[in-house]
């Protein structure tokens, strides 16, 4: 990096410290954010994933501790009063078993990340999610749903729309025999449904269910 350049840096750096942050607002747990500066040369692309990773929102975990914790539903135990029956936790013990097997043998590269939770009212255990690389050099994530606390109102903070990119060339048959199984078994596990109160008012109404995308890159799958 040029000398004048780190000393751009530099100054940025100590202008828009922390300082410059603020809550994000529309509820206690909207989440808190500061302006940054991003050094591609450290950092690499600027991207979604890349700032996950360097915020310490997403953090690469093992894909077998994934798969226990959504076996378990550790994820559920954040909501009140949530009880199961034991034949259909037995049921999604197996699918999910399946699931990782399907995807292990399926795979080039197979991953796993967890995320930061912010939740100032209780711990969240992350349910994670796993992305894995295709033989002809796509990529596709698996991962829970996760409940939604806050959702800031367009009025109050104006976003511009998320162009979600989709894969352009046709898949394989290999593939398209991938998806169909994963399909399969995402669709037998089914859907959980909550719904209660967290306390104080705070209702919540929630479908807990395993869902998939691909993507040409892995970069790409972080924004869908």
């Amino acid at each position: 990096m040029h000398t004048e350049t780190e000393q751009i840096f530099g100054t940025l750096q100590v202008i828009i410290g922390e300082k410059l942050g603020f809550d994000l607002p529309d509820g206690q747990d909207a989440g808190y954010t500061s302006p940054f500066v991003w050094d591609a040369s450290e950092n690499g692309e600027f991207n979604i994933l890349n700032l996950s990773q360097y915020k310490g929102w997403l953090k690469l975990t093992d894909a077998d501790v994934t798969i226990r914790s959504w076996q378990q539903l550790e994820y559920l135990e954040y909501f009140p009063n949530f009880d199961y029956n034991t034949d259909v936790w037995k049921i999604i013990t197996t699918q999910l078993q399946s699931l990782s097997d399907v995807l292990k043998n399926n795979s080039q590269v197979l991953e796993s990340f967890s995320w930061k939770n912010y939740s100032d009212r209780t711990a969240i255990t992350s349910p994670g999610i796993i992305v894995a690389e295709l033989e002809e050099e796509k990529w596709i994530c698996v991962c829970p749903t996760v409940y939604k606390e806050t959702e800031i109102p367009e009025e109050v903070i104006s976003r511009s729309p998320l162009v979600k990119e989709t894969c352009v060339e046709p898949f394989t048959e290999t593939t398209l025999n991938l998806i169909s199984k994963i399909e399969k078994i995402t669709t037998e596990l089914g859907k959980i449904h909550l719904a209660g109160d967290f306390g104080g008012g705070y209702y919540y109404t929630f479908d807990h269910e395993i869902v998939y995308a691909v993507a040409e890159t892995k970069e790409n799958l972080a924004s869908l």
